[in-house]
């Protein structure tokens, strides 16, 4: 009716973005067949890296190039101030967080078995519910 309506996608990286969010996907399935033959250890290490996988498809969505270097305690601030404005769930900041600490008791054989304390079918279920945020997220219609 005389008018005209211009909409674009302003979010960067998608295709990298659905390359992250396939990755955290095997990282998902091969902690969860971990933790059905009790492999606790070799969980928490996937569970973290899917985790980590899953915060950077959200974090790529933005223009923030530093992203790609591999220290990953910026990675992890980042997501938690991401988290912290309300952009994703505050227990996935939390989650990943956890499964930092897990990841280095179960891996490199701390002596104060922090992995051994939580719950993996929790840490799985909310994995599963980061993964589906993560693809709503870069697919939604805005």
């Amino acid at each position: 009716k005389g008018h005209w309506i211009i909409a674009f996608d302003a979010r960067y990286n998608k295709k990298r973005v659905l390359e992250f969010i396939e990755a955290a996907e095997e990282f998902y399935d091969s902690a969860g067949e971990n933790l059905s033959h009790k492999r606790i250890r070799a969980f928490f290490d996937n569970a973290f890296s899917c985790a980590e996988l899953c915060a950077l498809a959200i974090l790529l969505t933005t223009p923030d190039k530093r992203l790609f270097i591999k220290r990953h305690d910026y990675k992890h601030e980042r997501f938690e101030n991401w988290a912290k404005l309300g952009n994703a769930k505050i227990e996935y900041s939390s989650l990943l967080n956890k499964l930092s600490q897990c990841r280095g008791s179960a891996r490199y054989l701390a002596t104060d078995n922090k992995y051994k304390k939580e719950n993996p079918e929790e840490i799985m279920n909310l994995l599963k519910e980061m993964i589906q945020f993560a693809k709503n997220n870069v697919s939604r219609e805005r």
